[in-house]
């Protein structure tokens, strides 16, 4: 009986230890996550998204990892040590779409190259004729900022995501700074 009593009390301490452990990795969390808070609001980040893969619109090779951080008055995409700047007010929307979405609506890799010009510009092309696959299980997410570039062109910029939570949160930290009225495009 008393090895018995000594196993309990061993097993019960190892718990308490153990549960200990937890307690302090989860406050550890929490200050890490309120010092990174800090340091955002600090900066005037209003949202972060962390290495989503460049997909077309940025200076840089396809898949290169991405930091995209939004910011009071305009958008940051950093890539490569480099950072660039899109003011909101050029900004016309910010959607998310999957490439099975984009895909949906052609046939074929040509046929998909060409609707997705059509839908999204170059990066409806890059994305509508990539090789096809008839698993969708995987679809993936894209990130998708329509804007007016500086001749008044409208551009797209497009992101690979992987957290598709986070993309929704950024989207609805952003939607309510763009501007209300419809950007006018010659054709």
């Amino acid at each position: 009986m008393d090895s018995y009593l000594k196993i309990a009390i061993i097993c019960f301490s190892v718990s308490i230890i153990i549960v200990i452990l937890g307690i302090l990795g989860h406050i550890s969390s929490a200050k890490g996550k309120k010092k990174e808070a800090a340091e955002m609001q600090s900066k005037g980040i209003k949202n972060r998204l962390y290495s989503v893969k460049h997909v077309y619109g940025l200076p840089c090779p396809e898949d290169t990892r991405v930091t995209i951080e939004a910011y009071k008055d305009r958008i940051s995409f950093s890539a490569n040590n480099v950072n660039y700047d899109l003011p909101y007010g050029r900004i016309n929307d910010v959607c998310m779409k999957t490439d099975f979405e984009i895909r949906t609506q052609t046939t074929s890799s040509a046929g998909g190259a060409v609707a997705g010009a059509m839908l999204f510009g170059p990066l409806g092309a890059a994305i509508g004729g990539r090789t096809k696959s008839t698993n969708y299980f995987d679809a993936k997410d894209y990130l998708i900022f329509t804007y007016t570039d500086k001749t008044g062109k409208i551009a797209y910029m497009g992101f690979q995501i992987s957290m598709k939570k986070d993309a929704k949160l950024f989207i609805e930290a952003v939607r309510p700074r763009l501007p209300k009225a419809p950007a006018n495009v010659e054709l």
